[in-house]
């Protein structure tokens, strides 16, 4: 085990591997789990086509209903098997399954550069085993409750439910709510790392005047700044694929059912998702970033005072090197900010904006 975390360490290349197998191998767990459980049709189709001598175009027909002369222009008929209906019959679930497998993908991925980040962090800030462990409370508890936010809504016929009782898709609704279960506790180390991002930066320490001491505050909090924007967006990308798959399921069961006088599946509930996985954004984001921003212009207040007493080129040299900590604060940047933030409510509409391509 050693002689790995050597060779790891040594060679960066091979943490590039690292993160494709866990990527193939939360691939193959998603598809394994799925394919296992699809509801195939009962059984297969026997098609009848005969060609069109005006347009000569193939075109399905009934034998039965056929004169003698007609039978004689109807070619081989052709036998689709139930294991090749599934998809035909139902485009949407293809595209749901699709996204599940990059969802679980990403998300695999995603594991082993965050737990090497944790790592990071506790290796460079010192944070203590005490710390690890409220960090990953503080990550279960806050995606725990947001993920059990929408459960609170009552009155709603949940999609598991819907595969269990109609037998429709699926051969059970459990397969739901396991890649619900297993992408929340898979965005743990996410939440993590956003967390202990904010615990960092409280312990930077630094000494005005010597140059090396900040230098290397400077890039402690340059790092901390790429670790957090980085847990952002791979987490606004999983809540998104969540809301997606959320909408394509809808259409998916709508496809196979449909009761009269009832809206078995209201598109509105994508938006509710996407409203709560914005919060969820929210909450987990913006107080690290405010808490990290005020860190590191507390450290510049502190340091200006002395600073103005060096002499114009050490002034000029520690100006520079402050400013390679890139808190961008222009109108578009908090406007790509509001947008990631925003991102899993936005894209609550895009299931339903897909029905004009029907």
């Amino acid at each position: 085990m050693s002689i790995l975390k050597y060779h790891l360490m040594k060679n960066r290349s091979w943490s590039i591997l690292v993160v494709i197998l866990f990527a193939i191998v939360g691939f193959l767990v998603a598809y394994v789990l799925i394919s296992a459980h699809y509801r195939h049709p009962e059984k297969g189709r026997v098609v009848y086509v005969m060609r069109n001598l005006n347009d000569n175009r193939l075109q399905e027909v009934s034998p039965d209903t056929l004169s003698p002369a007609e039978r004689q222009l109807l070619q081989k008929p052709v036998e689709i098997k139930k294991n090749e209906l599934l998809f035909t019959l139902n485009p949407d679930f293809l595209i749901w399954v699709a996204l599940i497998l990059i969802m679980f993908s990403i998300a695999s991925a995603a594991l082993p550069v965050f737990i090497t980040q944790i790592m990071n962090l506790k290796k460079k800030f010192h944070i203590n085993r005490l710390h690890i462990l409220f960090s990953f409370l503080f990550a279960v508890a806050v995606i725990g409750i947001l993920a059990a936010l929408p459960l609170t809504l009552k009155s709603l016929y949940y999609p598991s439910k819907l595969i269990d009782d109609f037998g429709i898709l699926l051969t059970s609704g459990d397969v739901v709510r396991r890649i619900a279960v297993v992408t929340t506790i898979l965005q743990i180390p996410i939440a993590m790392v956003i967390y202990l991002v904010g615990r960092s930066a409280g312990s930077i320490r630094f000494n005005i005047k010597d140059k090396k001491s900040v230098e290397k505050a400077v890039k402690q909090f340059t790092f901390l700044n790429q670790a957090l924007i980085g847990a952002l967006q791979i987490l606004a990308v999983l809540v998104v694929f969540s809301v997606l798959t959320t909408g394509v399921l809808e259409q998916a069961i709508k496809s196979v059912l449909s009761i009269k006088g009832f809206d078995i599946f209201p598109n509105k509930i994508c938006y509710v998702y996407g409203m709560f996985f914005s919060l969820f954004l929210g909450i987990i984001y913006i107080p690290t970033y405010i808490f990290l921003r005020y860190s590191f212009n507390k450290m510049t207040e502190d340091s200006q005072s002395e600073v103005e007493a060096e002499d114009e080129e050490t002034q000029k040299s520690y100006q520079d090197l402050l400013a390679t900590v890139n808190f961008k604060d222009s109108a578009l940047d908090n406007l790509k900010l509001a947008l990631t933030v925003m991102a899993p409510f936005i894209s609550s509409f895009l299931p339903e904006g897909l029905r004009f391509f029907h």
